[in-house]
């Protein structure tokens, strides 16, 4: 599944007989219950993509969720987006003062970001290995400026890839690079 954000959220679901998309509130629903109802074990090797979530949820549901995403099995690996925390807390607006008031002080929608400095010793002590973290213009550089295309990005915004610890498959970075033709074909 990709999905992507261009006036509006619009999902590629092409999926194969191995992936699920699962509904769930993270606030008030147990993500383990939730997935084992929808047929996962926890026994094998699971690629987790949590997209846009972790900012509209509160300190304590984003670490729920690694809770359990700690729990899953050596080798597999985890793809997530988040918001800086800085311009969550307002010490840096990026030059999105607008979005702030929107999703920030007027909606209040948005709650929690992390910190770029941070991000490697949160998902180590979650028993996760950062692979790459990298913002949305960095993205758009390596996968959709070479298509000829551009893609709207925020500076507030970025996208981390981790490995669960203990494994034995070696760990690269370019996590992204087979997106390349998904971009290619979308945008």
């Amino acid at each position: 599944m990709l999905t992507l954000f261009r006036r509006g959220w619009y999902t590629m679901s092409v999926l194969s007989n191995h992936v699920t998309q699962v509904s769930i509130n993270f606030i008030n629903q147990n993500l383990g219950e939730v997935l084992k109802r929808q047929g996962y074990l926890g026994t094998e090797k699971t690629f987790l993509i949590w997209e846009a979530v972790s900012q509209y949820l509160n300190e304590a549901a984003v670490q729920k969720a690694f809770d359990f995403f700690s729990k899953v099995p050596v080798g597999s690996r985890l793809a997530f987006t988040y918001v800086l925390k800085d311009f969550i807390t307002g010490e840096n607006l990026y030059g999105q003062e607008k979005i702030y008031k929107k999703f920030i002080l007027k909606d209040k929608i948005w709650h929690f970001g992390f910190d770029p400095n941070q991000i490697e010793a949160y998902l180590n002590k979650n028993g996760w290995k950062l692979i790459e973290d990298i913002d949305y213009a960095e993205l758009g550089d390596r996968y959709v400026k070479p298509t000829g295309r551009s893609l709207g990005v925020l500076e507030i915004e970025r996208m981390v890839y981790a490995a669960k610890n203990g494994h034995s498959i070696p760990v690269k970075t370019g996590f992204f690079e087979p997106l390349k033709k998904s971009f290619q074909t979308m945008l």
